[in-house]
């Protein structure tokens, strides 16, 4: 027996088919995610009945652990779809703190092929989330067409929206989006910055959107696209993958570049906007960590065609104030024709009066005859000075105070002159009256989410106030039913297998307002609870919302537990290659310690900092640079206050790096000397190798052969072990390797040319076998170097046009230079001839090469 052929079903001028699982208005096919299928079906199937919460979740998420405020947003959804509100529904009724009822007419389509009469009127927008009303901004929607439609052609587009806080930066952008999904069918990748107080989130923004399109059930193809163009980021976004794809990426990604990781996103979102045009939406980018802004530099750079429109809203006063890098950015992508900016102002009176207006039609406000929308123009402009949000949310005001209503009882001039008395002056004031109408627990709720940002989880504010997350979830749906100071977000994975419920302040404003009303003595102790509350649900995976934590418990004058994520936070920043990022944690660390007691634990801390610092250090600003030598300096006299020898090692072995490319040789051998005297009381191998190979490199470079020869000899007999810290290092090669090609070196000055060869051979062997980016190219570049001292051309130019491939392939882009130079033949070894020699012309060479090690 089988299952008989699931009924689509009519009601109003919608028909739900069941069996494709989809919604249609009239001809119109509208997007249904999974669980809102799931919970619409489960609400068509008992129309006329109450519905239970339990029932409904049970519907949309069988087996998960969910919060009621995700099934609020499911709801919220479907109203929107079908264009019902809360307040006065026409089909989805809201049974208090029990369930929900479809209340409109329900009845089975007998035929698949009935069409759907078409003089069924369509139902309005609801008024509890209206379609934005935009007035005044005619000249900045044409340009952002003008952009779509170059971005359409191929013609990749960056368009910078910039204006003051409440200027109507989002609503001109919600508004052109709506217009290109209706009227394009563009894909829209939307991620949001958030204002932070330390180190930042490395690709937050970027992250964040991805996520979103990642969760996305139609957005499969996603997903694979990551997996095929962008393996880097999609190693970011672990819920994506299995334990065994996390394993088999994490091994392959060891050695990822930063160069890498740009060059991934920028050619995975070009794989997206070949299936579809790509709008992607970057907002309050005044916030935006460093890491985000290189990806923006890149992609509005590459000259690939890409039917892309990336578009950027900041506020240029906080860039200026700042000293923010977008300032500068902004400025050279324009000087060079790589970006566009619309700059928005103030409304003028005749779009104020247009809004008004605008809203008496729509009926979104109730203007009753007395009060001349010309008139209230006026006093809204005299009041908000053409501000747009404070302008929306004045009249949102003065409805739920009954104050339009009250002046309407006056003549038309005593009308608007009561109007007058009860404008609120700026827009502060009349947030501050709004929340003087809330309930006291109403107020607690808020004070506390807006200590955990512009969007905030239920889950944690619960934590905080004592509270179940029901109780909290439900508060917070009843203030975004208020439409004052919340909106739904998008729900959240929690550590625990959960949802959690999300919620937005309608304005970062808002959010502001409120932060600055607690006492110093209440963000304090509300930071700690909340650092903690995250701290103990996210458990072993803390470290993953360490930037998040670091600022709750610097804050909370948690200092001690404050240094620990902004240590984390600096790995992970590491693990992004994003070393601006990394540096900025480490800094405040270091900036944070002396409010610890002066102890040994806090010396330790120190000392893990600081040898991270000069590692970062290295990496961005050479070898050579003051901050490197300040850093390992530092190190070494913590390392003899607290006793710590295997600290030590890394710590001279930094001070030797700086010294040896500054050319200062006689303090690098006298640090390579104390190196091997530490190693050989560890008897730890790979120490042993690196001291060899640092003693060595240095005699090499003072022109003494022979004993630089038998270090690098001691160095390739005892067989460095592969280690973390140097595979893992970008700028760091085997040392094994690195004895053997210099060792190849001191055989050639000593005028043992066959044996260099030899030992060169070796040093590419070694380097192959151990398949390490950096350890090969090192060895290729001194394979085609030592070539072109024997004068072989050919074979130079065969190691150079290799370590040129593996330089592009890794992006190293000092080794591309580098094989440039040797595969023409402008080498400075090459005036040598092809006889060895030992007047030192060649180490000159080699110490150009070490710079870059």
């Amino acid at each position: 027996m089988t299952n008989p052929e699931p009924t689509p079903l009519l009601f109003a001028a919608f028909r739900f088919d069941p069996r494709n699982q989809c919604l249609w208005r009239e001809e119109e096919r509208l997007p249904l995610r999974p669980k809102v299928f799931a919970v619409l079906h489960c609400l068509l199937a008992n129309a006329g009945q109450m519905v239970s919460k339990a029932e409904l979740l049970k519907a949309g998420w069988p087996g998960t652990v969910v919060g009621e405020a995700v099934l609020a947003v499911c709801i919220q959804e479907i109203r929107e779809l079908l264009g019902d509100n809360a307040t006065t529904p026409r089909f989805i009724a809201t049974v208090h703190r029990r369930g929900y009822r479809f209340i409109a007419d329900v009845s089975p389509v007998l035929s698949a092929e009935v069409p759907v009469p078409s003089a069924l009127p369509l139902p309005p927008p609801s008024p509890q989330h209206p379609a934005p009303i935009l007035v005044g901004r005619v000249t900045e929607l044409t340009r952002l067409e003008a952009g779509l439609s170059a971005a359409l052609h191929g013609r990749r587009q960056l368009l910078f929206v910039a204006g003051e806080a409440g200027i109507g930066k989002t609503a001109l952008i919600d508004t052109f989006v709506t217009q290109a999904r209706e009227q394009h069918a563009v894909r829209v990748l939307h991620g949001q910055c958030v204002e932070h107080h330390g180190a930042a989130e490395a690709y937050l923004p970027i992250l964040d959107a991805l996520g979103r399109l990642c969760r996305d059930p139609r957005e499969a193809q996603v997903v694979a696209i990551l997996r095929r163009f962008a393996p880097t980021w999609l190693i970011q976004m672990p819920w994506l993958l299995n334990q065994a794809e996390r394993e088999a990426l994490q091994r392959e990604l060891r050695t990822v570049t930063r160069e890498r990781m740009l060059r991934e996103m920028a050619e995975a979102l070009e794989a997206l906007s070949e299936e579809a045009p790509l709008v992607c939406v970057l907002e309050d980018m005044h916030w935006s960590d460093f890491a985000t802004l290189d990806l923006l530099s890149v992609l509005a750079r590459r000259r690939e065609p890409a039917r892309l429109l990336l578009l950027c809203s900041y506020r240029p006063l906080e860039i200026t104030a700042q000293d923010h890098p977008l300032k500068s950015i902004t400025l050279d992508l324009r000087g060079r024709n790589h970006s566009d900016e619309i700059a928005l102002d103030l409304l003028s009176h005749d779009a104020v009066e247009q809004y008004v207006t605008a809203c008496r039609g729509a009926e979104s406000i109730q203007l009753a005859p007395q009060i001349d929308a010309h008139a209230l123009a006026v006093v809204l402009y005299r009041h908000t000075e053409g501000n747009p949000l404070f302008m929306v949310k004045l009249i949102d005001d003065l409805e739920a105070r009954a104050a339009l209503a009250h002046a309407a009882t006056h003549e038309e001039q005593t009308a608007t002159a009561t109007l007058a008395t009860v404008v609120p002056h700026n827009i502060r004031q009349m947030v501050e009256q709004q929340f003087a109408r809330l309930s006291p627990i109403q107020r607690k709720t808020l004070l506390t989410a807006s200590v955990e940002g512009v969007e905030f989880s239920a889950t944690s504010i619960a934590a905080v106030l004592k509270e179940p997350a029901e109780v909290v979830e439900e508060r917070c749906d009843d203030l975004v039913q208020q439409s004052a100071f919340l909106r739904f977000a998008e729900a959240g994975d929690w550590p625990n297998g959960g949802v959690a419920a999300h919620y937005r302040f309608t304005h970062a404003l808002y959010r502001t307002i409120l932060y600055e009303r607690l006492t110093a003595p209440q963000r304090v102790r509300t930071h700690l609870q909340l650092g903690s509350s995250i701290e103990a649900a996210y458990g072993e995976r803390a470290r993953e919302k360490a930037a998040e934590l670091a600022i709750h418990f610097e804050l909370g004058r948690d200092y001690q537990r404050a240094v620990r994520y902004l240590q984390h936070a600096s790995t992970n920043a590491l693990l992004r290659q994003a070393n601006r990022e990394a540096i900025t944690a480490l800094r405040k660390g270091l900036t944070l310690l002396p409010q610890w007691p002066d102890s040994p634990e806090r010396l330790t801390h120190e000392l893990r900092m600081r040898l991270m610092y000069g590692q970062v250090m290295m990496a961005v600003k050479g070898y050579a640079a003051p901050e490197v030598e300040q850093a390992y300096a530092r190190a070494r006299e913590l390392c003899q206050q607290l006793g710590e020898t295997p600290k030590l090692f890394p710590a001279i072995a930094g001070l030797w790096g700086f010294h040896l490319v500054r050319a200062e040789l006689t303090l690098a051998r006298e640090l390579a000397e104390q190196l091997l005297r530490l190693a050989s009381t560890t008897q730890e191998t790979n120490a042993l190798v690196d001291a060899h190979f640092m003693l060595g490199c240095t005699l090499l470079f003072q022109g003494e052969l022979t004993v630089a020869h038998q270090h690098f000899e001691a160095g390739t007999a005892l067989h460095a072990i592969p280690n973390h810290y140097w595979y893992a290092s970008r700028a760091v090669q085997d040392p094994t390797v690195a004895c053997f090609a210099y060792g190849a070196f001191a055989h050639w000055f000593l005028g043992m040319p066959d044996q260099a060869v030899e030992w060169n051979r070796a040093a590419l062997a070694r380097a192959q076998e151990l398949a390490h980016p950096f350890s090969l190219v090192f060895s290729v570049d001194m394979a085609a170097s030592l070539h072109m001292c024997r004068g072989e051309v050919d074979e130079a130019r065969q190691q150079a046009e290799a370590l040129l491939t593996l330089a592009q392939d890794q992006e190293f882009t000092f080794w591309e230079g580098t094989a440039r130079n040797a595969g023409v033949g402008t080498h400075p070894a090459r005036a040598s001839g092809p006889g060895p020699r030992s007047d030192g012309t060649r180490i000159g060479g080699i110490s150009r090469n070490r710079r870059a090690d």
